[in-house]
C-alpha cells in the first residue's frame, strides 16, 4: 500500500514538474476572468461574456488534452 502511494506521488511530480508554465499562467488568467464574469453577473450566466479566440484556444485545449492523455498513462503505469 504505501509503495502504491509513494509510486503515485513520484508520478504526480514527474507530470508537475513537465507542465509548461503557460498552460499554468493561462490558467490562472481564465479563472480570475471567470470569477470578476460571475461576481459581476451575480452568480449567473457569464459564460456568452468570455472573449474567447478559438483558433489558438483549440491549439490550446489540444495540447492540454495530449498532456492530460500522457499524464494518465504515466498514472496508470505507476499504479
Amino acid at each position: 500500500m504505501l509503495l502504491q502511494i509513494y509510486a503515485k506521488r513520484t508520478a504526480l511530480l514527474m507530470i508537475w514538474n513537465d507542465l509548461p508554465h503557460r498552460f499554468i499562467n493561462k490558467a490562472i488568467v481564465s479563472f480570475c476572468n471567470r470569477l470578476r464574469l460571475c461576481v459581476a453577473a451575480a452568480g449567473g450566466h457569464f459564460e456568452h461574456c468570455l472573449n474567447i479566440e478559438w483558433p489558438s484556444d483549440m491549439k490550446f485545449i489540444n495540447e492540454t488534452f495530449e498532456l492530460v492523455t500522457k499524464s494518465c498513462a504515466i498514472l496508470i503505469l505507476y499504479s
